[in-house]
């Protein structure tokens, strides 16, 4: 392995390019003379000393070759094959029209330090997209697995709309703010078994590291909201209630005094306990039904109110898994003050949610909780950080597995309109070419 090289000993290794012409196409491809030797003295090449143009153009077709993503930089009339050939041209400010012509982009102020910027940002921008995405997907799954389950076995979605309201803003604005501002750090050009360093051209936005980390987040979203559904009110040791309970508290009849009167609502059910256990003994079968109706109807709102708050945290503690996208990327709470809008969205996001419990319950179909209850929906959430972190554990190949069910990137979507809008626009093409033109108006001076 060579490490630095002089660029004599270089062309002596790995030979000169050779030019070929198609005959039947006219294409000319570019080969190197010895591409066995190109490809042991490039896995260790970090510097070649005094090279020429000839030389730039020489690895940028050997990188190339090799499956490589290639950058070249330049400022010459003899950089240009090289610019043109990269996938990446650096064209120097002070350098001549035709390399500035032939690069994709120009360092107006001749800064090499701006190209390893562009890079470094550019990466950064291919990671945020993922990172939202990742969110947003593994949201969307779990929303849609939630509210279908619960209407199967509810009644009734136990998500109201304005909830649902709250949820998209998390999952769509607060998201974008949160994930897509998130600043480079160093391993974006390092790289590493964490992630970041190069990525292929041909590579997807949503990896299959990516869609380990959606599956699996979004089916341990799906259990977690199945057993509190099912589960919710033996665990919370809330009263039974039947589907067609309704959500709103009902009227107390003439004669029958409402213990909900004169208490917080948060205390509103241990109040209608009190009152249906002093009915109950003293046999007032008018006030005992409905006691009974009342505190299904509080079971219900509070069943539901720990569905909908454990359900927000654990996207909440998602959206810090989604931080890191690297395969084996498992420190989430790397450099936690690198972004600050971040750390501003998470704090609103958690403001935002015990505001629309505590104070906005009548809006929301909430009711307020207390400590315990909150700590309880607090702790479940962040569950979602050990998921996420076993799932890095797991090989990637069981998610290679199901690639006939994941969409495809690459794929056109099939649209009968737009198949059709190109058959005519190919049938018109056709007869333009097929047509021959009238040139008598110009062949012919008038007389």
């Amino acid at each position: 392995m060579y490490a630095v090289m002089q660029a004599e000993d270089f062309r002596a290794t790995v030979g000169e390019l050779r030019r070929s012409r198609d005959e039947a196409t006219g294409e000319i491809t570019v080969e190197i003379e010895n591409a066995e030797a190109f490809r042991e003295v490039a896995d260790g090449l970090r510097v070649l000393a005094r090279a020429t143009a000839a030389d730039k153009h020489l690895l940028v077709e050997g990188l190339k070759s090799l499956g490589k993503v290639v950058a070249a930089t330049g400022d010459g009339i003899n950089d240009v094959e090289a610019l043109g050939r990269a996938d990446v041209g650096l064209a120097m400010g002070s350098g001549c029209s035709a390399a500035k012509e032939a690069a994709s982009l120009v360092l107006t102020d001749d800064d090499f330090e701006a190209s390893l910027r562009a890079v470094m940002w550019g990466r950064n921008i291919y990671a945020n997209v993922s990172r939202f995405l990742q969110f947003q997907v593994t949201v969307n799954i779990s929303v849609i697995a939630t509210v279908f389950f619960g209407i199967c076995v509810l009644g009734t979605s136990p998500l109201s709309a304005v909830q649902l309201l709250w949820i998209n803003l998390i999952m769509d604005t607060f998201a974008a703010i949160a994930l897509a501002t998130e600043p480079p750090l160093p391993s974006v050009i390092e790289g590493g078994k964490e992630g970041g360093g190069p990525i292929s051209e041909d590579a997807a936005i949503l990896a299959p590291a990516v869609w380990r980390q959606i599956l699996g987040v979004a089916a341990w979203n799906f259990v977690v909201m199945a057993v509190l559904i099912l589960a919710g009110c033996w665990i919370a040791d809330l009263p039974a209630y039947q589907s067609d309970t309704p959500l709103l508290a009902p009227a107390a009849p003439a004669g029958i005094t409402d213990p909900c009167a004169n208490v917080e609502r948060g205390e509103c059910l241990a109040a209608a306990q009190a009152a249906l256990k002093t009915a109950t003994a003293a046999k007032q079968q008018a006030t005992v039904a409905y006691l009974q109706l009342l505190l299904a109807t509080l079971a219900k709102q509070r069943h539901f109110t720990y569905i909908f708050n454990t359900f927000v945290f654990l996207q909440l503690f998602n959206e810090i898994n989604c931080r890191k996208v690297g395969p084996r990327d498992f420190n989430v709470f790397e450099a936690p003050l690198h972004n600050h809008y971040f750390l501003l969205v998470a704090f609103g996001t958690v403001v935002v949610q015990v505001a629309l419990c505590q104070l906005c319950s009548t809006l929301t179909d909430t009711v307020p909780l207390g400590r315990s209850e909150w700590g309880a929906c607090v702790a479940v959430g962040a569950t979602t950080l050990l998921v996420g972190l076993l799932l890095k554990l797991t090989p990637l190949s069981w998610v290679g597995r199901l690639g006939g069910v994941l969409p495809d990137e690459d794929r056109a979507p099939a649209s009968k309109l737009l198949a059709t809008w190109q058959g005519a626009d190919a049938a018109a093409t056709e007869a333009a070419a097929v047509e021959p033109e009238d040139d008598e108006a110009f062949t012919h001076a008038p007389e």
